[in-house]
């Protein structure tokens, strides 16, 4: 068993191949847009690897560190992914919100007490006319007018192929501009 001090001094000798196991197996931009993520996050998860197979090493059962590193930087690279990825983040949201009661109060930006039941109640109606009409002036300010047509129609209640199909271009397409401008979307239809 080593001590901390051996594992971290075996982590900073083997810091780089962080960087180089990103580049070689995750330098394709469609793996990080796909999940959602930035190179920060793939390094955050190569750090985590790369601690653990500096704990976890035994040089009696493989006697080259650099091929375990490496295995154990993929391995948590892609399962932190897999876990942090932003198509299982619906899933996640789904769960919780089956476990959580809906008369539960919570304080919203104005610090009034609302239930997710009044939330919940509200979206299903939508927003009204003249609060729409508001959103979408403070959106005009903000946003080019492709992403404000496709927030219009995703508030009219189309999904994104839906959304896709009147606008010709791909499902993927609309994702990534939804995606690409959701805090600015975000902070407008929140405020």
């Amino acid at each position: 068993m080593r001590s901390e001090h051996e594992i971290m001094k075996l982590y900073n000798q083997h810091e780089h191949l962080i960087s180089t196991t990103i580049y070689r197996k995750f330098g394709n931009k469609s793996y990080r847009i796909l999940h959602g993520l930035d190179k920060d996050d793939l390094m955050q998860y190569g750090r985590i690897g790369l601690y653990n197979a500096c704990k976890s090493f035994d040089e009696s059962k493989t006697p080259s560190f650099r091929n375990h590193a490496i295995r154990n930087i993929e391995w948590s690279i892609m399962n932190e992914s897999k876990r942090d990825s932003l198509t299982s983040i619906t899933q996640k949201t789904n769960d919780i919100a089956d476990r959580i009661s809906f008369d539960a109060e919570y304080a919203t930006l104005d610090g009034e007490a609302c239930t997710l039941y009044d939330i919940v109640e509200s979206s299903e109606n939508g927003f009204n006319e003249v609060e729409w009409e508001l959103s979408m002036e403070a959106l005009e300010e903000t946003l080019s007018e492709r992403v404000r047509d496709i927030v219009d129609m995703r508030m009219k209640g189309y999904n994104n192929v839906e959304i896709a199909e009147q606008m010709c271009i791909s499902r993927q397409r609309v994702d990534t501009i939804l995606k690409k401008n959701k805090d600015k979307i975000m902070e407008v239809l929140c405020s």
